[in-house]
């Protein structure tokens, strides 16, 4: 939890506060993973390289390319709606 206090949270963002969302909190905990790994973050990748290149450092399964762009041709263009219909089936298990 320390690293993730340390972690670059978007300008104007509070990670837990008013203003402070899921996806900044992960976006956070992905770049920790990332520059624990690898020792350094390109800040101009972007929230879903940052999440795809956490999950491949640390051996995560991800979806195939076509599952990818056939999933976000239904999801909603704002990021946070995408993260809250993505993790809404999970609760089914």
């Amino acid at each position: 939890m320390v690293a993730l206090n340390r972690a670059r949270v978007r300008p104007g963002r509070q990670m837990f506060g008013p203003g402070g969302r899921a996806k900044d909190f992960l976006e956070a905990t992905a770049r920790v993973v990332v520059v624990n790994k690898t020792g350094t973050y390109n800040e101009k990748m972007g929230f879903p390289g940052t999440l795809y290149q956490a999950f491949d450092l640390k051996g995560l399964a991800t979806p195939r390319g076509p599952l990818v762009h056939a999933i976000e041709a239904d999801l909603d263009p704002d990021p946070q709606r995408r993260l809250e219909q993505t993790l809404y089936p999970l609760q089914s298990q």
